[in-house]
């Protein structure tokens, strides 16, 4: 081997690197994520959604309507070339508060054992 012959380390770009249309980039997996997110869900059930990456792990971050929604988005994330894991802290669930109608006074004795 002559000397003056370069050496390369990686001959691939490593799977959390490829980008969306296969070149490198630093963020690519991040991207992917967004991509197949924005393809499977409706625009309002992740709109408030950040994803991110730090090397082989989609961070995701912001908010999401309810627990299984959260489900369906790491199930999708995951399966995702070049993911490793998930990580969800930084993600917060606001389901819809139920409105509750009360119908007489004995509703409220249901409720009377309960600490407040």
């Amino acid at each position: 081997m002559n000397d003056s012959t370069p050496t390369f380390i990686f001959t691939t770009i490593p799977p959390e690197r490829v980008g969306l249309r296969g070149e490198y980039d630093y963020n690519g997996l991040a991207k992917r994520v967004r991509l197949a997110l924005e393809h499977q869900f409706a625009p309002e059930q992740i709109e408030n959604l950040q994803i991110g990456q730090r090397g082989a792990v989609v961070l995701l971050k912001g908010e999401v309507h309810n627990r299984h929604l959260l489900n369906e988005l790491v199930t999708v994330a995951i399966k995702i070339d070049g993911a490793v894991g998930v990580e969800v802290n930084g993600v917060s669930i606001y389901e819809a508060p139920q409105s509750y109608t009360w119908q007489q006074d004995s509703d409220l004795e249901m409720f009377s054992s309960y600490a407040y």
